[in-house]
């Protein structure tokens, strides 16, 4: 019986195929060849030609040609002590002749990394091309400026041993607040290590001749007085102490106490006392009226609630 495709539901219908067709479908004879595949010509690659995205640093020297900072002839390899001399004594020169002190060389060098400063404006690569000029070493602009940080770094951090001075621990608070205790950051700023335990020491009150614990009334009272004289903060938003404010209550006021120490009684309630005190209308002009039965009072103002000797429990409570 002979099988028709149907034309209603247009299926295929192998059965209906002619014999050419099932030969098709047959295993390939052994004379079929397959196309040759699609080939792709290789673009020619000219060394002579630099990347779309490589920087090409060009050095000028002195007879006017010009090389790439990449090129194969510089030297290669570690640094010699007298390539080291040599580049330090250019730097020296380009401070000196520039009128830059040398005690900021480490500043100076990584502020010439930046687009724009106002300290110290100029161009990093002419920076680095000046000392190329200056030194007559054979080394790449990528190479005197790494082997310049180093060598800046070692010779700042030799101070590790000395003494601190109050400059230094002013500046050190003044960096951990502003790096967020970033120590690598911190010492590389202040030009010595020991960084972290210097800071851990002033918190701790373990430097200087400074009481510990709790303040009494009379220091108190004398806090109170050098807040009134010296700390006038131009915005409401801004009321905590700057470091040199704090500083010069210290010289003038409280003695006995570290910077650290007030930041910290001021943090902790003691700013409470301080605003209750403008409130009242106490000024600089009239401190000296001020008795220790006045801070009681103030101190009662400030915490309505249960009074007790310590005023640093007292937070946020008005």
């Amino acid at each position: 019986m002979e099988i028709e495709a149907s034309t209603t539901n247009k299926r295929f219908n192998r059965l209906s195929m002619p014999k050419d067709v099932d030969d098709f479908f047959a295993k390939p004879s052994k004379s079929f060849v397959f196309p040759a595949p699609t080939t792709f010509e290789k673009p020619e690659f000219h060394a002579s030609r630099p990347l779309a995205n490589q920087q090409r640093k060009m050095i000028v020297k002195e007879d006017g040609s010009k090389i790439m900072d990449t090129d194969d002839s510089f030297t290669k390899g570690p640094w010699t002590i007298g390539e080291s001399c040599a580049l330090k004594n250019a730097l020296f020169v380009y401070l000196q002749t520039n009128g830059i002190d040398s005690s900021e060389a480490l500043n100076f060098v990584a502020s010439t990394a930046k687009e724009k400063n106002d300290k110290y404006p100029g161009n990093h690569s002419q920076f680095l091309i000046e000392l190329y000029r200056i030194s007559g070493l054979n080394r790449s602009l990528t190479q005197i400026a790494c082997h310049l940080k180093v060598k800046l770094e070692e010779q700042n951090w030799e101070r590790a041993g000395d003494k601190w001075t109050p400059e230094e621990d002013t500046r050190l608070m003044e960096l951990a607040q502003l790096y967020s205790r970033s120590w690598a950051r911190i010492e590389r700023a202040l030009g010595r290590k020991g960084c972290r335990e210097r800071l851990r020491q002033l918190e701790t009150h373990a430097v200087g001749d400074y009481e510990t614990g709790h303040f009494s009334k009379q220091e108190q009272l004398q806090f109170l007085r050098g807040l009134l004289v010296h700390h006038h903060p131009v915005s409401e938003d801004i009321i905590f102490p700057e470091p040199e404010v704090l500083q010069k209550i210290e010289a003038d006021f409280v003695p006995t106490r570290s910077i650290i120490s007030l930041r910290k009684k001021f943090e902790n309630g003691f700013r409470l006392v301080w605003i209750e005190a403008k409130k009242r209308g106490w000024t600089g002009a009239d401190d000296e009226k001020l008795t220790e039965e006045d801070l009681e009072t103030v101190k009662k103002a400030a915490n309505p609630g249960k009074f007790t000797r310590d005023l640093e429990i007292v937070l946020l409570r008005v």
